[in-house]
């Protein structure tokens, strides 16, 4: 109840009408669309709009800082005042990289793919017979850790007379 007629605390006799006017509520407004900012500006945004934000970090492949996903979703109706919770990347997973040093270029191509990564091959001339077709460093290094997708550079030797 936000009003009466007559107000409250005034006389009247018993039997008089009494109009009461009941709230709707808050007239809820559309929730704008934060996914792809950088945090601080659609925490801005959204405040700028009448909402409070609630961060939650979560793993992506989006860059870290970057807001991923939003809860309610973008356009849909929330009372301002309301939380909207962002979902924002702490960036790439890091993952350790397999040292594939003196495998065969087959199968230092399938244990990173397996492992998540791309591979990129480069041939490097050697005058040792035993390291044709076999890893003879990789970038980066075995035991480093990257980002789960990205790419490894081995270098394959190849052999000159």
């Amino acid at each position: 109840v936000i009003a009466t007629s007559p107000k409250a605390g005034e006389r009247v006799e018993v039997g008089t009408e009494v109009r009461v006017n009941v709230s709707q509520g808050v007239k809820p407004v559309a929730v704008p669309s934060v996914v792809g900012q950088p945090f601080e500006d659609a925490k801005a945004i959204l405040e700028g709009a009448g909402f409070r934000v609630q961060r939650r970090n979560v793993e992506s492949q989006e860059a870290a800082g970057v807001v991923v996903d939003q809860t309610p979703d973008a356009n849909a109706s929330a009372p301002p005042g309301s939380t909207v919770i962002v979902a924002v990347s702490r960036g790439p997973a890091q993952v350790e990289v397999p040292d594939v040093t003196n495998q065969d270029e087959e199968t230092a191509r399938a244990i990173l793919e397996e492992s998540g990564f791309e591979v990129e091959v480069v041939k490097e001339q050697t005058i040792n017979p035993a390291e044709e077709g076999f890893v003879i460093r990789q970038e980066p290094a075995g035991g480093a850790k990257a980002a789960a997708g990205s790419s490894v550079r081995i270098i394959v030797g190849e052999f000159v007379e």
